[in-house]
């Protein structure tokens, strides 16, 4: 529910909320922090109707508890695709397959991508491929949830 509503409901205290235990969780773990953290991209469409990306809300509280920048201008998602929910493995990697490009280099850098939810993995591995072709030398994903 605190995520549904941090999503769709426009409770950004939940996506604060959400932001802070990732990091507290990051700290507990001991996690080397990356150079970058990306937020996984909205197309544009989505962003105009939702006002906000979650995933760029909880990196920004990443961000600033863990010292780290956030790069939300290095890459973008240039296919506005079907939501996710609703479709199986297969179909979602179809769904997200050249979503994403590079707008910019990552020669060498140590990547996070942040989102909200995985499910599948289908768009963090899209986006990751893409990073990974732009020269990111690593690049892992922290996410608040995982749903089966």
């Amino acid at each position: 529910m605190l995520i549904r509503g941090a999503k769709f409901h426009r409770r950004l205290n939940a996506l604060r909320l959400l932001g802070q235990c990732l990091a507290d969780r990051v700290r507990e773990e001991g996690l080397e922090p990356p150079d970058l953290l990306i937020p996984v991209p909205l197309h544009r469409t989505r962003l105009r109707e939702r006002g906000y990306n979650q995933s760029h809300e909880i990196a920004r509280v990443l961000g600033r508890e863990l010292g780290v920048a956030i790069d939300v201008r290095g890459c973008a998602r240039v296919l506005a695709t079907t939501a996710q929910t609703g479709l199986d493995e297969r179909a979602r990697r179809r769904n997200v397959r050249g979503a994403f490009v590079a707008t910019g280099g990552f020669r060498q850098a140590r990547l996070v991508i942040v989102d909200d939810v995985v499910t599948t993995g289908s768009t963090v591995n899209e986006l990751a491929r893409v990073l990974c072709r732009a020269g990111a030398a690593r690049v892992d994903v922290w996410t608040v949830a995982r749903t089966p």
